[in-house]
């Protein structure tokens, strides 16, 4: 169902707080995620300190990097941990912390800049996951959720588990399986509602799952 609650406990905001995810300190016996391209269909590139490449199936990925992906393009990302983060066409995505040590007390931050994305964390590896859209953060524990960036506002619909949705203005949300909430690009969040087996259908396929 979709819960909401009141912003009084309000996280920080987008650059500001991936920032701050990228620079928790771990424990130097953390074990590190690593991640790299599992599919690629369409025209799709990486973008790696500053140096852009096509992407290949097997390219390592590394923190910070931002995959891209064009009109008929998509991108599977898999993950040591069996986190799974897949792009569809004309989605841009920065991998933020994906990369990186994994530990009870460790952060993963990521963003969606635009486009439609899924995200899959069936395994617990890290103490938070954030996902950050234009006007909203999704932070979730181990579940499977989309991710999709309409007129520069932010959807977020759960496959399954839980994830509590942020929006700019305040508002939370928290979502479960067979829910999704739109939030506007001035940050306003509608009601968390049951999304429609087409509108379900739609996200699947252009995700190509």
């Amino acid at each position: 169902m979709g819960e909401r609650h009141p912003g009084t406990n309000r996280r920080c905001w987008l650059p500001i707080c991936i920032g701050t995810l990228l620079v928790l300190g771990q424990p130097a016996f953390a074990q590190d995620r690593a991640c790299a391209v599992a599919e690629v269909a369409g025209a799709a590139s990486l973008t790696h300190a500053g140096a852009r490449t096509n992407v290949q199936v097997g390219t390592e990925l590394a923190a910070r990097d931002v995959l891209q992906t064009g009109p008929s393009g998509r991108v599977d990302v898999a993950c040591s941990d069996g986190t799974r983060v897949t792009l569809g066409p004309d989605t841009q995505v920065g991998l933020g912390s994906l990369v990186g040590e994994q530990a009870d007390d460790a952060s993963i931050g990521m963003s969606l800049h635009r486009g439609i994305a899924r995200f899959l964390a069936p395994i617990r590896t890290w103490g938070s996951f954030n996902v950050f859209g234009p006007v909203a953060v999704a932070s979730v524990r181990s579940t499977e959720w989309i991710m999709e960036t309409p007129k520069r506002g932010t959807n977020v619909f759960v496959l399954a588990g839980t994830v509590d949705v942020l929006g700019k203005r305040g508002d939370n949300v928290r979502l479960s399986p067979t829910y999704g909430v739109d939030v506007t690009a001035d940050g306003t969040m509608g009601e968390a509602k049951v999304w429609g087996a087409q509108r379900v259908a739609n996200a699947l396929a252009r995700l190509g799952l």
